[in-house]
C-alpha cells in the first residue's frame, strides 16, 4: 500500500495588509450605502457600480502595498505576479511536512571547523 503523501507547507506568511487594505466592506453598511447613494429603488446593477467604484479605489493602495508604482510599464503584470505569488500555490515555495532535513550550510560548517582544527599546530 502507497504512503500518503505529506501535505506542503508554505515557506513564507501571507501578507500583513493595514489601513483600508485590511478592512472590508462590510454588506450591511455597502447596502445602506448604496440606498443613499442611488435612492430606495437600488438595483443590483447599482450596486455593482458602486462595488465596482469602492474597490478600484483601493487599487492604488495595492499598488504600493507591493512596492509598484503607479506608472511602472507592465504594472498590472508586476501586480498579477505579486499576487499569484503570495495567494496561489503553485506560485510558492513549500517544504514537506515531516522530520525537517538538515540545511546545507551545516554540513560547510562542519567542514571549516574540521579545516580549522586541521591547521592548528601542536
Amino acid at each position: 500500500m502507497k504512503k500518503p503523501k505529506k501535505s506542503r507547507q508554505p515557506v513564507k506568511e501571507r501578507p500583513k495588509f493595514t489601513g483600508v487594505l485590511n478592512q472590508p466592506i462590510v454588506e450591511s453598511a455597502f447596502c445602506k450605502e448604496v440606498v443613499e447613494i442611488y435612492g430606495p429603488s437600488a438595483t443590483s446593477e447599482d450596486a455593482d457600480k458602486r462595488l465596482l467604484d469602492l474597490r478600484i479605489a483601493k487599487i492604488p493602495m495595492l499598488l504600493d502595498h507591493y512596492g509598484i508604482k503607479g506608472d511602472d510599464d507592465g504594472l498590472w503584470a508586476k501586480l498579477s505576479y505579486a499576487l499569484a505569488c503570495d495567494f496561489v500555490p503553485g506560485f510558492q515555495l513549500a517544504r514537506s511536512r515531516g522530520r525537517p532535513s538538515k540545511p546545507w550550510w551545516e554540513d560547510e560548517i562542519l567542514f571549516d571547523k574540521i579545516h580549522d582544527i586541521a591547521k592548528e599546530p601542536g
